[in-house]
This record gives structure tokens, C-alpha cells and sequence, in this order.
């Protein structure tokens, strides 16, 4: 039969029979029909508009399958359609992305995005947020590059740093492409440049906040460290001192062990300066309670011993109020002995005009 005399036959018949007898019609004069296919095209396809109704295949309700060769269940690859029941407030029916594996047998979810909320999911038809990435443990779970830059080159990561089976800690990798430079993450907080009213005095441009999970601060466990390949060099503890070169403050705000050079260092000191040594009222020991004092006990009256420096160290201040009054009280004996010297001195003068 020609194809020019039997289209408007068909044309003709085709809107004049209902569904059903038009399917039959079709399954019946155009044929080969694969499977249980109502209709094949082999070659291009196009329609104004192309609908598609609930019918199972495989995870969710399939409504297109892309195949490979031919059209066997073992040769899909990927199904698009609807996944997940319909019910009050919008949802159900989620678009989603499925894959298959080489026999046609369901993978995972590639893509899903949530009817009532607009949720993006990757790796998950249970996306928990506006965009939500779900990855098996040991890979990436985003990768940022560039394109001129090689991924193995340049690339920002987030991932689970342990490779522990069941735990989750997150991190962010970063590996800069700058040939000679020293870059590494490049962290930048803008914000306006104004002085921090009365509630902002502990905000920043930018902020580094631990807290515990239940949205409290942290008192027990540490707050920030910085390391270099696991071995740390400052550690900001919870209860907010900070350790240089150490992670045992003993309880002081700042514990450096280790040497410091500073141009300028101020302490303000909290004890009385001892400038009440040169008032009337204060008690100069005489030098012979000082010499005993020191054959008894090998060191200055007032002053720390060497066992108790090694045991808890110095304070600067206070270290600096007691060496000032040392100077003050030697300068006390200085001053006596330079008036007792010069009172031998006119008693030796007396003594020679009575002899010439």
C-alpha cells in the first residue's frame, strides 16, 4: 500500500475511533511493534506536546527509560520520572533521576528534587535541605576546580576526613595552583568598617565560634587548634586560655613554652608599688638580719627560693614589685652608710687637727 493513499485514510480513521481502536489500528497496520510496546519509532521523534502516565519500572514510577541497544530491561541505564507517594501538602510525587548498573538492575538515586519544598538532592530522594549532597564514605562529597587549572592541580574539597566506618567529620581541603607563592586557603570576612557597639564586642569580621551540640559554649574540650601535619603549635582551650607550643596552660590565661621577644611588654600589677619603703614608718631589717636570713635559708628575705621558681615559675609583676623594693632597701643601706662614712671621715679630720 503507498504511503500517500493511505495516510488521509488513516488520518480520517484515526480521529474518528476511540482510544482503543485506535491503538489496535496502530499495532496492526504499522508494524514490526517491539515487546509490549503500543508504538516504536526507530529514528528521530518529535511531538508538540508528550505526556506520560503512572507505570512502575523498577525504583519509582519510571515514566522515561533511556536504553543502550535495544530495549530489554538489561539494557537500561537511566529511568526519569516520579518517586514517592502523594499525600497532603504538596508531597509525593518528587522528580527524580535513577541510574542502573550494566545488567539493567537499579544503582541509586542520582537526583531528586521534592515537590512540596523545592529540595535538591545528589545521592539522596530524601534531600534534608534547599541542597542537600549525600557521598559514600572514602570520596569527596564536593569538588570545586577550575578550568583552565588541572583538577589534580587546584581544587577545594569537602569531605570526611577519617576513613573510620560509621564516623563523620567534616573538612574542607583546599590545594592551591600558585607556582612559587606561598598560598594555600585564602579566608576573607568583609564587612563595614565600624567600631563594635556594646552587643558586637565579641564579633568580628571574621569568626571562628565553638560550641557544643547543644548550642552551648565549650568548657571542657578545646576550641581552636593549629597545627602543621598533626603536630600542634597553639591551642585556644575552652575555658579560654591559650597554649604556644604546649596544650597544658596549668590553668594560666597564656602558657608559651618556648622563648618570646617582644618590643614592649606592660604589666599592671595588682599589689601595692614599693615606694612605701622610703615613708617614715617602714622597718628596714639591719644587714646583720639580712646575713642571717640568707646563711639560713640561700636567698633574699621576701624573695622566692630556686625550688619554688622550679615549681610554679614566676610571677612578672610581682617579681618586678619585690626586685624594686630590693633596689629601694639597698639604696636605704647606701644612703646610711654614705652618711656613716662621711661621719668617720669628719671624726678621722677632727682627730688629725688635734694632733698637728
Amino acid at each position: 500500500m503507498k504511503i500517500l493513499s493511505l495516510f488521509p485514510l488513516t488520518a480520517t480513521f484515526l480521529l474518528n475511533m476511540n482510544t482503543v481502536n485506535a491503538q489496535s489500528y496502530i499495532n496492526n497496520q504499522l508494524t514490526p511493534v517491539q515487546g509490549s510496546a503500543n508504538f516504536t519509532i526507530s529514528g528521530d521523534g518529535r511531538a508538540s506536546r508528550f505526556f506520560t502516565a503512572a507505570g512502575t519500572h523498577a525504583s519509582g514510577v519510571g515514566h522515561i527509560s533511556l536504553h543502550t541497544t535495544d530495549f530489554e530491561i538489561t539494557a537500561r541505564r537511566w529511568n526519569i520520572g516520579l518517586s514517592g507517594v502523594e499525600s497532603s501538602g504538596n508531597a509525593g510525587s518528587n522528580f527524580s533521576i535513577w541510574g542502573y548498573g550494566d545488567t539493567g538492575s537499579y544503582l541509586y538515586t542520582a537526583l531528586t528534587i521534592q515537590r512540596s519544598n523545592g529540595y535538591l538532592g545528589i545521592g539522596t530522594a530524601a534531600p534534608e535541605a534547599k541542597f542537600h549532597v549525600n557521598a559514600p564514605q572514602g570520596i569527596p562529597i564536593a569538588r570545586f576546580t577550575q578550568s583552565n587549572v588541572l583538577p589534580a592541580n587546584g581544587y577545594v574539597d569537602i569531605r570526611n576526613i577519617t576513613a573510620s566506618t560509621g564516623l563523620f567529620i567534616p573538612g574542607l581541603i583546599s590545594r592551591s595552583h600558585a607556582p612559587g607563592r606561598p598560598f594555600g586557603l585564602y579566608l576573607i570576612g568583609e564587612a563595614e568598617d565600624i567600631v563594635p557597639i556594646t552587643a558586637d564586642t565579641a564579633v568580628a569580621a571574621v569568626i571562628i565560634d565553638g560550641r557544643n551540640k547543644a548550642g552551648a559554649k565549650l568548657v571542657n574540650n578545646n576550641l581552636l587548634a593549629i597545627n602543621s601535619y598533626g603536630q600542634n603549635y597553639l591551642m585556644v582551650k575552652g575555658n579560654g586560655s591559650v597554649g604556644i607550643g604546649t596544650t597544658d596552660t596549668k590553668g594560666y590565661k597564656l602558657a608559651v613554652n618556648g622563648s618570646g621577644i617582644f618590643t614592649k611588654v606592660k604589666v599592671k600589677t595588682f599589689g601595692a608599688w614599693p615606694d612605701y619603703v622610703f615613708e617614715d614608718g617602714f622597718q628596714l631589717p639591719s644587714l646583720d638580719e639580712v646575713n642571717t636570713f640568707i646563711k639560713l635559708h640561700k636567698h633574699l628575705p621576701d624573695m622566692p627560693s630556686a625550688a619554688e621558681v622550679n615549681e610554679e615559675g614566676i610571677d612578672l609583676g610581682e617579681m618586678n614589685r619585690k626586685l624594686l623594693q630590693k633596689i629601694e632597701e639597698q639604696t636605704l643601706y647606701i644612703i646610711k652608710m654614705n652618711e656613716d662614712m662621711k661621719l668617720m671621715k669628719q671624726k678621722i679630720q677632727d682627730l688629725e687637727n688635734q694632733i698637728k
